[in-house]
């Protein structure tokens, strides 16, 4: 997975959340999310593999109650859709456990 944003969504969007220490990321890609639909390109540009030592493998549980909590913070004003964005972030939670474990 790769991200590339321009300084104006940067700014726009205020930058990392740093009290999110394990969802800074997460907060920062919802934040852009609500102020422009992402540009997607099929291209193979980087990859992304989880392992034991990434700190949100070490504090799985941790990581993933605060990911939901942040989650909840952007859902609540997207009525419906905010609700299905929280049940799918439990299923994608479900998931992650199952590959760290």
């Amino acid at each position: 997975m790769a991200t590339f944003w321009n300084r104006p969504m940067w700014e726009a969007a205020g930058g990392l959340d740093k009290s999110r220490h394990l969802a800074m990321d997460y907060d920062l890609f919802l934040r852009f999310a609500g102020i422009t639909e992402p540009a997607v390109s099929t291209a193979y540009l980087a990859d992304f593999r989880v392992h034991r030592h990434a700190k949100s493998s070490r504090r799985v549980d941790e990581h993933l109650a605060e990911a939901y909590a942040t989650v909840q913070d952007h859902a609540a004003a997207l009525g419906w859709r905010g609700r299905l964005s929280l049940a799918l972030h439990r299923i994608y939670a479900s998931r992650t456990r199952l590959i760290i474990a």
